[in-house]
């Protein structure tokens, strides 16, 4: 009597999508003859299956228990609540952030338009000749001056937010100076008074492009602290004379910006509790299937195959989820008629049950095979030639996956694939054909660099055909194999024996390279007729492409 530990493989079925690995537990084998061992098939196969994780033995009088048994800790449902409780709260905080940044940069926006044109509405009205005129002597203010005065007092009655209107000018020492002020108090600015807080956007108006500048942030002098926007007086010569000073005092700056940041609070409190019944459905919604998954879940760990079930569910990815389940369910029904005995396995990708039958189909297939390869098995440690064969199939199979094909099986030291199988491929000869190319380039570059390290490497040589064959689950119903058989793969694996006698690397048929692009290199070489035909057929040498569109990023 043995115990054989089997693992369950991630397992993807031709032409469907790889759904990783099952949540379905490993499966153990008691198997009662002694010689269990002893037949080679189930030795490598399943010493060929990708290991899981830890075994799990299942004997008659023996078994683990159950996971839910020895499983402790917080429940879905209340990890779940607390989850989205966490996220509302993070959420409240990210808004009330949000939206105070949002209502002061409102804020701001709103009042530096109401500046902007506040200001450039005053440098209308005044008359920057006139403005010109007014001299600094402050004993004897001139009639230009006290007209100035007027206007200005006249234009802040204008304009309910404005404290404060007043024009400047640029002194012998480049120094702002007052010239005007709407102020009537005894701290107003005096004629000629250099102004000390002078700002870069205070600056930046004294250009004469009439366009009206504002501040973006407090500025503060010994009148207070003021948002202020300022336009420049161009005379008729278009000389700047000056400029004109508008302020908003802060205190209705930081009155809006409460109003708005008010506005923000209310309505992501009302977001908060409207949240509130959602946490309570999303919560149900998410559990409740949840739970209905883990109990199919046990039952497929006992290997309980016979039972179906559909839980229904708004949200997508659990509708995804109880699919995949039924497609682990299918898979391991379909992987027992591929497998002897009582051993199961997910075929998570596929949701139809496997059965015999195959479909003819056009594909494009590839035969590759070594040059010299027979002499040098008996050079070779049989060990040292399985490493090598492992190194230049894996180049080989990268190749054939990267350009959408299907290794159909290796036979010895050759590989055979094929494209527009299971999948549909409407460009399947290209595709093909730049595969083999790929092969090529690497298995040269893979040559050049086990020469630098003097190792022995191999050529190869490569053949394709695109021609109707049989395509499907092959075999009977205890053991199936999908794969292609037809004319079209012997006329394949007779066309790439032809590159020895022409001394070529990559043979490809006329079905094929009638159906290649004018990117592709070809060049006939003769009409053949093929071992087992009666007719001759063209066979091309495949040469590479002229514009490469290969990416080598994902090789």
């Amino acid at each position: 009597m043995c115990v054989t530990t089997f693992y369950m493989p991630s397992f993807q079925a031709p032409g469907k999508r790889d759904l990783g690995s099952s949540p379905l537990p490993f499966l153990t084998m008691w198997l009662a003859s002694p010689e269990c061992l002893a037949v080679p098939s189930k030795a490598l196969l399943f010493e060929g299956l990708k290991r899981g994780g830890a075994p799990m033995e299942l004997a008659a009088d023996s078994r683990q228990p159950h996971p839910r048994e020895r499983t402790r800790g917080i429940g879905l449902r209340g990890a779940v609540s607390l989850f989205l409780m966490v996220i509302v709260i993070i959420s409240v905080v990210a808004v009330t952030l949000v939206t105070y940044l949002q209502a002061r940069r409102l804020a701001r926006e709103e009042i530096r338009k109401r500046l902007l044109t506040a200001a450039g509405t005053a440098a209308l009205i005044i008359d920057a000749e006139r403005h010109a005129k007014i001299s600094f002597d402050k004993k004897q203010p001139n009639a230009e001056y006290k007209a100035l005065q007027a206007q200005l007092r006249e234009i802040q009655k204008r304009i309910p937010d404005a404290r404060y209107v007043y024009t400047f000018r640029l002194n012998k020492n480049n120094k702002m100076v007052f010239v005007g002020d709407s102020d009537e108090s005894q701290n107003k600015s005096q004629l000629g008074e250099v102004y000390a807080h002078e700002t870069p956007a205070m600056r930046a108006a004294f250009v004469s492009d009439a366009k009206p500048r504002a501040e973006f942030e407090f500025a503060m002098d010994r009148w207070g602290v003021w948002l202020s926007g300022y336009a420049p007086l161009v005379k008729r010569n278009g000389v700047v004379e000056g400029i004109v000073g508008v302020d908003i005092s802060a205190k209705q700056v930081l009155g809006l910006e409460k109003q708005y940041l008010f506005v923000g609070l209310i309505s992501s409190l009302l977001i908060s509790i409207g949240l509130m019944p959602f946490l309570y459905y999303a919560t149900h919604t998410v559990t409740r299937p949840l739970f209905h998954m883990a109990a199919e879940l046990h039952r497929l760990r006992d290997f309980d195959l016979n039972s179906t079930t559909f839980i229904k569910t708004r949200i997508r990815e659990l509708n995804e989820l109880n699919n995949a389940l039924e497609a682990a369910r299918v898979g391991l029904r379909s992987f027992k008629k591929y497998i002897p005995g009582d051993v199961a396995s997910q075929l998570v990708s596929s949701q139809v049950e496997a059965r015999l039958g195959a479909k003819k189909r056009e594909i494009t297939l590839l035969f590759t095979d070594f040059e010299g390869f027979t002499t040098l098995g008996e050079k070779l440690p049989p060990d040292e030639l399985v490493q090598l064969l492992n190194i230049y199939f894996e180049a080989i199979t990268r190749a054939i996956e990267q350009y959408q094909g299907t290794v159909d099986k290796f036979i010895g030291d050759s590989v055979m694939a094929f494209w527009n199988a299971p999948s549909d491929i409407p460009n399947h000869p290209e595709l093909a054909c730049r595969a083999a190319i790929r092969i090529a380039d690497r298995i040269k570059a893979l040559n050049n660099e086990r020469t630098q390290q003097g190792l022995v490497g191999l050529n190869i040589r490569i053949g394709l055909h695109t021609g109707i064959a049989m395509v499907g689950n092959i075999g009977h119903e205890g053991r199936l194999s999908y794969t292609a058989i037809g004319d079209a793969v012997n006329m394949a694996s007779r066309i790439e024996a032809l590159n020895k006698k022409y001394e070529t690397s990559i043979l490809i048929s006329a079905s094929t390279a009638e159906r290649l692009g004018a990117n592709f290199q070809t060049k006939h070489l003769e009409d053949v007729v093929l071992k087992g035909k009666s007719k001759s057929v063209a066979v091309y040498e495949l040469r590479g492409e002229r514009i490469d569109p290969r990416d080598e990023e994902s090789a």
